[in-house]
């Protein structure tokens, strides 16, 4: 992976964020306040950037837990006082 210099991070896109500021160092390890598409922000190491472990503020995490939830129900009636009889 070709190396990007610090000055150009800033306004690129990593999958649903965007670098937005450099924040500053945390154990040796660059960190970045990037915007989420859904309009959150969150801070992100360069490497995690980088290798692609972090796409999103969690957003994306979220939507694909509830897709994958709601395909796994069988009948959708648990919990209901039907169910219980």
């Amino acid at each position: 992976m070709a190396r990007i210099k610090f000055e150009e991070r800033f306004n690129k896109k990593f999958g649903r964020l965007t670098v937005i500021e450099f924040v500053g160092s945390k154990n040796k390890r660059r960190m970045w306040k990037c915007q989420c598409e859904c309009g959150n922000t969150t801070i992100v190491s360069t490497s995690d950037l980088a290798t692609g472990n972090t796409t999103s503020c969690g957003c994306k995490h979220k939507e694909l837990y509830h897709k994958h939830s709601n395909e796994m129900k069988t009948h959708g009636m648990t919990g209901t006082r039907l169910y219980h009889c």
